[in-house]
């Protein structure tokens, strides 16, 4: 897919996102997520499925991902997923893990 439609449906999960339609971003995420899976798109798959109320599909976009332990908004994410689920000892240790480098 050309940069302009990833562009273009990026704008459009913002935009729905901000004005509260969850639908459509989850419908736009998604899309994104086919055009150009890669760890960004799964980030934003992932905290629009968590904005939504989703917080379970959100865990499955991130969880096991190689991107998720080395970068801290995945971490952090993926932790809220697993408060919201009431899976603690897997946030705790999501949390404590050190950034890359540190």
């Amino acid at each position: 897919m050309d940069t302009v439609s990833v562009a273009a449906l990026q704008a459009g999960v913002e935009r729905s996102l901000s004005s509260h339609n969850y639908r459509n971003a989850v419908f736009l995420a998604e899309r994104l997520f086919a055009a150009e899976p890669n760890d960004d798109t799964a980030f934003v798959l992932a905290t629009t499925y968590y904005r939504a109320g989703q917080i379970k599909r959100a865990y499955r976009v991130l969880h096991g991902r190689p991107s998720t332990s080395q970068c801290a908004a995945n971490r952090f994410l993926l932790a809220r997923c697993c408060v919201e689920t009431e899976e603690m000892v897997e946030a705790e240790s999501l949390l404590k893990t050190p950034a890359p480098g540190a």
